[in-house]
């Protein structure tokens, strides 16, 4: 098995992509009938072909070879080679190699028009950007096109990305991927042993300058506040804001101004600031992408409030039952009623969040999953 990643080994510790890395490799590394080598490409050095060894968490050696030459031959021969990066299969037509599968996030040129959306909601650019968007995207669209004809086998991280390849041309298939998190005692537990405020806390969190964030600044601004204003009055509820941000952005400069929302920063240990809160909102427009911060909230047990356009990325998000989606204001406004009334079974949400992530995206599930997947279209071609 050949992993093939972009840029340098993944430190799980930074951003979303190098901890579902870092899972894959961790997991066939230690498959002991498969031989794994990680190939990280990057086009800058001058150390071509370098090997060295990582260890992993399990104390286990994996061999590491560095390229920094698209035209390097090799001369290993792989049953699979599993490419982590859209950037990086241009090395595929000089791996030698049975099956070639490529395994994408979000799909450059939508990430690249939704950008394009929410910047026209925050009132960044205007229509007249429009052509030089489309002239970006023509060319991400391209360069998929061409470099996925190499592969046997295209998975996405987003149900909503088959369509969105589709449009290409390319057929793919959705599978959960693959994320690990700390084992945290039950919400149920939690709610015994945490003294909570009287105040409803509403905790919004993650990368405050990424895509996610930035299509929800006019949501938040325009649609929730003003729905939990209605709900709980002037100053009856908390809004908590967490993650990294610097204080000229759109986030901090549009909702800075409402007294009850509050500016965390970023917190080392987001688990426990997670637990003190009531409720983990996903206000997210953005219809790209399938937001690890929501699995990350429903494995802690947290009852998510998220805008109905995240469920076309995760298809296992159901309303009333293991979260809650809304489509619009008054949609919202009709839920947190109900909150507020205590007309929700909110223990049980809480409990089918959790339950949904240890069925779909819980580490080894996951990877069992893709690892069938690609075993079987193995068998297929052989």
């Amino acid at each position: 098995m050949g992993l093939v990643i972009y840029g340098s080994y993944p430190d799980r510790k930074i951003g979303a992509s190098n901890l579902i890395y870092d899972e894959i490799i961790n997991y066939y590394s230690n498959m002991e009938n498969i031989h794994t080598t990680v190939i990280l490409y990057s086009p800058r050095g001058n150390k071509n072909h370098l090997r060295s060894i990582q260890i992993s968490d399990d104390g286990k050696e994996i061999n590491v070879i560095h390229l920094h030459n698209r035209k390097s031959s090799f001369e290993e021969e792989f049953d699979v080679v599993l490419s982590l990066d859209i950037k990086a299969p241009s090395l595929l037509k000089n791996l030698n190699a049975k099956l070639k599968v490529a395994w994408l996030g979000d799909i450059e040129y939508m990430v690249i028009f939704e950008h394009y959306l929410a910047s026209i909601r925050n009132r960044k650019i205007t229509f007249f950007d429009f052509p030089r968007v489309i002239l970006k995207m023509g060319k991400s669209m391209i360069a998929y096109k061409i470099i996925l004809k190499s592969f046997n086998l295209v998975i996405v991280s987003s149900r909503n990305s088959i369509n969105f390849l589709s449009i290409i041309g390319v057929k793919s298939q959705f599978l959960p991927f693959p994320l690990k998190f700390s084992d945290r005692i039950s919400y149920l537990d939690m709610k015994k042993e945490l003294g909570k405020p009287k105040k409803r806390v509403f905790m919004f969190y993650g990368n405050l300058m990424g895509l996610g964030s930035k299509s929800a600044v006019s949501e938040l601004e325009s649609v929730f506040i003003p729905a939990l204003t209605k709900t709980y009055g002037k100053n009856g509820f908390e809004l908590q804001i967490t993650g990294k941000y610097d204080s000229q952005s759109d986030i901090f400069l549009k909702l800075n101004k409402f007294s009850e929302v509050k500016f965390t920063g970023f917190i080392n240990d987001i688990d426990s600031e997670i637990d003190l809160a009531h409720y983990c909102i996903f206000p997210i427009k953005s219809r790209v992408g399938n937001r690890t911060r929501i699995i990350h909230a429903m494995s802690l047990h947290k009852v998510c409030i998220s805008h109905y356009a995240t469920s076309k990325g995760n298809p296992f998000l159901e309303s009333g039952k293991n979260c809650i989606l809304y489509r619009n204001q008054y949609d919202l406004e009709i839920w947190l009623q109900q909150l507020k009334m205590n007309e929700l079974n909110e223990r049980q949400i809480s409990e089918n969040a959790f339950k949904s992530y240890e069925k779909t995206y819980k580490s080894h599930v996951a990877l069992d999953r893709i690892q069938e997947t690609v075993a079987q279209e193995l068998r297929r071609i052989n």
